[in-house]
């Protein structure tokens, strides 16, 4: 792909008579804002069991899967890509916690508080996943409209549905 069709599709139009979906879809993701994220990589214990949680979590709340090899697996939305990697074996015995240096969380945007409720009672609770902070609710010390749920994913990285 050329840079040509990257710069003219930021304008809506493209130099390519027939682009592929691939070409716009880097074309779109090289138009965005710089600084935003662009992707998030999780290394995860056993990536089979991480790839069935993060694969019905993200397609519930519209990625698609982008990716899937032997030791990697990767969604999109088409704004950014996650990726799980499994961890190499020295690394596994020394567990995830959030209260750790580094990581505490991932926030998801949903878009509204009845998703956040559907997500719950729809995704969470088939699941038997873990819950935190006794499941939905509001936040009113982060904002008067925030509303959300904590929840851990296999490896217990917490995650969160959320909607301000």
């Amino acid at each position: 792909m050329s840079l040509q069709v990257l710069f003219e599709h930021e304008n809506g139009a493209c130099a390519r008579p027939n682009p592929t979906p691939g070409d716009l879809q880097v074309a779109q993701m090289m138009t965005r804002k710089t600084g935003s994220l662009q992707h998030i990589e999780i290394n995860v214990t056993n990536l089979e069991t991480s790839k069935v949680f993060y694969d019905g979590f993200l397609t519930w709340i519209g990625y698609n899967r982008v990716m899937d090899e032997k030791d990697i697996a990767g969604w999109s939305n088409g704004d950014i890509q996650i990726f799980l990697v499994n961890c190499e074996p020295h690394y596994r015995s020394a567990e995830f916690h959030r209260k750790h240096v580094g990581l505490n969380h991932v926030a998801f945007r949903a878009s509204s508080r009845e998703d956040v409720d559907r997500f719950f009672s729809e995704f969470l609770s088939t699941r038997r996943i873990t819950v935190l902070y006794g499941g939905p609710k509001a936040y009113p010390e982060y904002s008067l409209t925030y509303y959300s749920v904590y929840f851990e994913d296999p490896d217990r990285i917490k995650l969160e549905f959320m909607h301000a």
